[in-house]
């Protein structure tokens, strides 16, 4: 992995899918501020909110499933926060790696994401041509501004 970095941060306020591509966003103690996904209580599970603050997809299987499947896919259309890239397609990921994001933010992966059914609102084989490659979940140790262009280090 060379130069790992983030390419487009998002959030959105309802839940669901696309979030939105931002300038900039604000990592709180649980998430992205104003984020569907952000706060102590996970609103889909009804629990606390240790291990599905942040979600990160990788450009490269953004990129893969649009020539596949011929789609357009953007960031934030798989409902990620951050869409990142030279991180390969994160499968090699582990659980308890430590990201840290820019200058400040530092998050540890909780686990991969499991694809949802909601994906197939934007093709019918998404969900099935994304098993296994949905990305990381993670929660937030060290808060912060992160910003498209701001660099990964892996701890």
């Amino acid at each position: 992995m060379t130069n790992p970095k983030i390419v487009s941060v998002c959030l959105s306020k309802l839940n669901g899918i696309p979030k939105y591509p931002q300038k900039i966003v604000e990592v709180g103690k649980f998430g992205i501020n104003g984020d569907f996904h952000s706060g102590e209580t996970n609103k889909h599970a009804k629990k606390t909110n240790y291990d599905r603050q942040l979600s990160l997809v990788s450009q490269n299987v953004i990129d893969e499933l649009s020539e596949k499947l011929q789609i357009d896919l953007s960031a934030g259309d798989l409902g990620e926060n951050f869409l990142v890239e030279n991180m390969g397609d994160l499968t090699t990921i582990k659980a308890g790696t430590r990201l840290k994001i820019g200058k400040n933010v530092i998050i540890e992966i909780t686990k991969h994401n499991t694809p949802c059914v909601t994906l197939n609102k934007i093709h019918p084989l998404l969900m099935e041509s994304i098993l296994g490659r949905r990305g990381l979940l993670a929660k937030v140790e060290s808060i912060g501004k992160v910003k498209p262009g701001d660099s990964i280090e892996i701890l």
